[in-house]
């Protein structure tokens, strides 16, 4: 759906976000609905998009949705990208946090060829948080949404809580406004009303 880079309130440090497109979920109260359609977005190779990631040299990467999870084998391929040979994860001092609607029981369960990938991916985030947004459960002291998303570390020595404190997670929430050339992109967690953007004329992406 989208790559934003130098973000500050997406996770510690200065961050690289990516959108994925595409999400089954579709929960109450999302203030990115646009992220639902599986036919919109732009299609990029998983390869491309670790070498662009990679260049841009970021303290560490932020995937959001959309769900990428429903996209497994793609993100599995992005993640490889950016670990080197012997599976290190390269140069990104704060690691990788990954957003999913998903329950870690839910990835665990999915079948076949994606439950595989999916699974794998596991291994490759510092930091996953997962759950479905519930809007009645909204919370603004944490990297989450809502109370009922948790936050697992990867267990591997210099990953996980090595890379990134769990006290980097208790922030209070902030919003940016990223202004691009024909576009202005929100990000954070903006309370913002849609319908207050769309009566001054801003066209939501």
């Amino acid at each position: 759906m989208s790559i934003l880079n130098n973000s500050q309130v997406n996770g510690p440090g200065d961050r690289l976000v990516i959108w994925t497109q595409g999400c089954p979920h579709a929960c109450k109260g999302c203030f990115n609905p646009e992220s639902w359609n599986f036919s919109a977005g732009e299609e990029r190779d998983a390869w491309d998009v670790a070498i662009d990631v990679l260049n841009a040299r970021p303290d560490g990467i932020t995937i959001s949705g959309g769900e990428p999870f429903w996209q497994p084998q793609a993100l599995l391929s992005f993640l490889k990208g950016i670990h080197d040979d012997k599976n290190n994860l390269i140069d990104l001092p704060k690691g990788i946090i990954c957003f999913t609607g998903y329950t870690i029981e839910e990835i665990f369960e999915l079948p076949g060829v994606r439950g595989d990938a999916a699974r794998a991916c596991l291994d490759h985030i510092d930091l996953l948080i997962d759950g479905r947004f519930e809007e009645k459960l909204r919370v603004d002291h944490v990297l989450a949404g809502s109370s009922n998303q948790r936050f697992h570390f990867l267990d591997k020595p210099g990953r996980g809580r090595d890379k990134i404190n769990p006290e980097e997670v208790q922030i209070d929430q902030s919003v940016e406004i990223h202004l691009g050339k024909d576009s202005l992109e929100v990000t954070g967690f903006p309370t913002i009303s849609r319908s207050w953007l769309k009566e001054r004329g801003l066209r939501i992406l």
